[in-house]
């Protein structure tokens, strides 16, 4: 029946709280036991109370739009100029939301006519422009303008999985100038292993693992740094890092770990 709860499930509620059924009862699981158990990959669905929740709300095929900066061109100079930042955002971001936007309504073409000719073309568009839009709205919302200090829950974790900031300064930015040609360093959240990971990602889409959840992304392409920073893409790194807004990147990292 729908919206039953069976025996031994578990399910969060529309606040948010898990709840484990136990026989005829319910047991109100904490925050901390709810994490842990969406780290040991126990199954959690989503319980409204009088039946499934509604899928949310999707953006139509081939509906994206170019999402707005959350400061002003000229807001991170003078580690990055305000045209460097408005070539950035206005052509390069905005050439992968077209890619994407293109490849969408094509694949949906194709699924709708039952032509199949160029379904690996357009697949792999997809996956290229796609990443490129999802990581490009990361980036620029990992970025400020104020100096911010890494928060307490975020020094906590960094410390755990690197044994402290500095040495996970050098490793991550030692991923994003060692990468063949362009790509991103991504620091991700892994639920499988219950901690974090620095991935130097090609391209947008290749050598990423799945499942992961991203905390902190830079741009390694030339695009991200040829005007401010011609052939010195180590330098741009360094410079990049004293933007880094992390108060968001806590923010997308506290809700898998909890406290």
């Amino acid at each position: 029946m729908a919206g039953a709860m069976l025996p031994g499930a578990v399910h969060c509620n529309t606040s948010g709280i898990g709840v484990a059924a136990h026989g005829d009862g319910l047991q109100r699981l904490s925050l901390s036991n709810r994490h842990r158990m969406m780290r040991e990959g126990i199954f959690i669905m989503y319980h409204t109370g009088g039946g499934r929740r509604d899928p949310p709300d999707t953006v139509p095929r081939g509906g994206r739009h170019l999402p707005p900066l959350p400061y002003p061109y000229d807001a991170l100079e003078p580690v990055l100029s305000a045209q460097a930042l408005y070539i950035h955002h206005r052509v390069h971001h905005a050439s992968y939301v077209q890619g994407l936007n293109r490849a969408e309504l094509s694949v949906s073409a194709a699924v709708q006519e039952g032509n199949d000719a160029l379904v690996r073309h357009w697949e792999r568009e997809l996956a290229f422009h796609g990443s490129g839009h999802t990581l490009h709205s990361l980036y620029w919302r990992n970025m400020t303008p104020d100096t911010v200090q890494v928060p307490d829950l975020l020094q906590s974790v960094v410390t755990r999985d690197y044994g402290g900031l500095t040495v996970f300064r050098r490793h991550y930015l030692a991923a994003a100038e060692q990468i063949a040609g362009d790509g991103w360093a991504v620091w991700v959240w892994q639920p499988q292993y219950g901690r974090s990971e620095i991935l130097a990602a090609e391209r947008h889409e290749n050598m990423v693992q799945w499942g992961s959840k991203p905390l902190l992304v830079v741009d390694a392409w030339e695009h991200a740094h040829y005007l401010d920073y011609p052939g010195r893409r180590a330098e741009y790194l360094r410079a990049w890092w004293n933007l880094v807004d992390w108060r968001r990147v806590q923010a997308r990292l506290h809700p898998h770990v909890g406290v």
